[in-house]
């Protein structure tokens, strides 16, 4: 065994330093901060008396209630917060402008006709818009050019 190692001593080392070197990235993986999960907002469900749809029309009490939420990404001077998302269709997506300078947000993935230009949003201002498509669905913000993406699956 001895004259085994000797003979093959350089693929030993090699062997061992990959070993290390995978064992110390697996230890450091589990210890590091974990991302903070996106902020979701319930949206208000309609009231009791709100639910006459006109013409007699009643809402179906028996129907399963789907609530929509509203996903909340801040832009800053580092960038979107979070940069990235999964969300169900019918969702919303709000942006803040949390810098001191208008912003220009363009979609990457042509995707909605509303995004045909770049939208603007004013310093402190919000943008919020519903999410019909069910797909990856990116944009950017045009002066940084940093982006995010949303992957919006059915629901």
């Amino acid at each position: 065994m001895k004259e085994f190692l000797n003979r093959n001593k350089p693929v030993v080392i090699i062997g061992v330093l990959t070993m290390g070197a995978f064992l110390g990235i697996t230890l450091l993986a589990q210890f590091q901060e974990r991302t903070a999960q996106p902020t979701l907002v319930r949206v208000e469900e309609i009231p009791e008396g709100d639910r006459d749809g006109g013409e007699g029309a009643k809402v179906d009490e028996t129907a399963e209630k789907v609530v929509a939420t509203t996903l909340e990404i801040a832009y800053t001077e580092e960038g979107f917060n979070p940069n990235s998302a999964i969300v169900n269709e019918g969702d919303y997506i709000e942006w803040t402008n949390s810098t001191a300078a208008p912003i220009q947000l363009a979609q990457i993935t042509k995707l909605y006709d509303e995004w045909e230009e770049p939208v603007i949003i004013a310093p402190d201002g919000k943008y919020k818009m519903e999410l019909t498509q069910t797909r990856y669905w990116s944009y950017q913000e045009v002066e940084t050019e940093a982006f995010g993406s949303v992957y919006v699956q059915e629901r």
